[in-house]
């Protein structure tokens, strides 16, 4: 039997292409009253999970990674007018780089176009009227502060332990990005400004193992928010071991900080499997379904050996982090959330 024929690549994404901007068109997005929400986050450290849950809220849409253009899901609009930043991570856009930057977010803000929103009108939950935007951040961590500055949203940051958030990366194929932030004139003159620091973080890129070049790139990417933390009360600062450790508190810290109302619905979709699940490890998807805590939070605690948990102190106490300590899962706040919050 003759093997049916593939249509080429490039046909396939503009297809795709048009069928998400179809259905974009079946909804109805009117900025309303509320902030809208910016929710900046580390790849495989549980924003999916944590976007689906706020945006279970009736009014809110989601959107996915919109100021990256190293993403499956790129769009017509990241490809056209983004700026082109070095490894598309926007660190920190030089003067014309803002420039376009703004314009593009502005519209994305005023609802003039949409960036990866749901596409999946089937699945529960999925919302024809929205009113409120949550754009989850993966790749500018260092842009808090001007999103924050340049428009009214609500700033919340997620972190995850380094180790699990490595290892996930490492089984997942995934390039590290510390060459990138050691590239950015801004980020080593301002936040990564010790030499010393800088070619320590260089020579674990270029020599250390899988585990170390992980962990090391964990730090220069969340360096910036940890740094500026306590002088940020007004964002919301959350782990994904308290978001699975102590969901009731979490919930209700998140309502009440982001205006929302509908706890029941982020309950609900808090059960059920995000849609980056086919990224997480065998024992992470069946802990979920199982309801095992436990083994979300500390699973990840077997496969690290005594050598690995020493390296990963010897790199975070280098570094002065002080949120997580090698061999222990939950964070400690003390050092970084403000005391009034």
């Amino acid at each position: 039997m003759a093997s049916r024929a593939r249509l080429p690549e490039s046909l396939r994404d503009s297809v795709r292409s048009t069928a998400k901007e179809a259905i974009w068109l079946t909804v109805r997005h009117r900025p309303g009253g509320k902030r809208n929400i910016c929710l900046f986050c580390t790849r495989r450290g549980g924003s999916t999970w944590l976007m689906e849950v706020i945006a279970a809220n009736r009014g809110v849409l989601p959107l996915n990674q919109p100021i990256e253009i190293v993403t499956p899901n790129l769009t017509p609009y990241q490809f056209r007018r983004l700026p082109k930043f070095d490894g598309g991570m926007a660190i920190h856009p030089d003067e014309e780089q803002e420039q376009a930057l703004r314009a593009y977010v502005d519209d994305l803000m005023a609802g003039r176009i949409r960036v990866n929103a749901p596409v999946a009108f089937w699945r529960k939950g999925f919302q024809f009227r929205t009113d409120r935007l949550l754009l989850k951040i993966t790749g500018g961590k260092p842009m808090m502060d001007w999103f924050d500055t340049n428009y009214p949203v609500d700033v919340v940051y997620l972190v995850r332990h380094p180790v699990p958030q490595s290892l996930s990366c490492i089984r997942n194929g995934w390039p590290t990005t510390t060459k990138i932030y050691l590239r950015n004139e801004w980020f080593v003159e301002t936040v990564l400004a010790d030499p010393a620091l800088r070619e320590y973080a260089a020579s674990i890129d270029r020599s250390g193992t899988e585990l170390e070049r992980f962990v090391v790139n964990w730090v220069v990417e969340n360096l910036y928010p940890l740094r500026v933390l306590p002088q940020r009360p007004q964002w919301l600062a959350l782990s994904y071991e308290e978001c699975v450790a102590d969901q009731e508190r979490v919930f209700t810290e998140v309502c009440r900080r982001l205006d929302l109302t509908d706890i029941d619905r982020m309950r609900a979709a808090s059960m059920r499997e995000s849609r980056s699940s086919s990224l997480s490890s065998a024992e992470t998807v069946s802990a979920i379904k199982t309801g095992d805590r436990q083994e979300q939070v500390s699973g990840w605690r077997k496969h690290v050996s005594v050598d690995d948990e020493k390296r990963v102190a010897e790199i975070l106490d280098r570094f002065g982090v002080t949120l997580y300590a090698a061999t222990d899962p939950m964070p400690s706040w003390t050092n970084y959330r403000p005391a009034t919050t």
